[in-house]
């Protein structure tokens, strides 16, 4: 699997607490919704995927559903890579 979703309890909430804090220091994050959580494990797997062109291992992504956002952010550069739409239809 080439992105791992952080499930909400415990040291995963915390995770995604910090990202959601580290995040909204760059940009402003939708107040109302709770995003999904998932990490870039391994990039070469998202190859091809224009939106993961510079993703490497480690990154987060913040997925918004109700707003079909999706933020892909790099805590060892502290720096927005891609902010995109989603689309969730099957």
């Amino acid at each position: 699997m080439a992105m791992r979703k952080a499930d909400t309890s415990g040291d995963s909430q915390k995770e995604l607490d910090q990202t959601i804090k580290s995040i909204s220091k760059l940009m402003i994050l939708p107040e109302d919704e709770t995003p999904t959580l998932a990490t870039v494990t391994d990039p070469k797997k998202l190859e091809g995927q224009p939106f993961f062109a510079r993703a490497q291992t480690g990154d987060k992504i913040l997925i918004y559903s109700n707003i079909k956002k999706v933020i892909l952010y790099s805590p060892s550069m502290n720096k927005i890579i891609e902010v995109g739409g989603i689309n969730l239809n099957n």
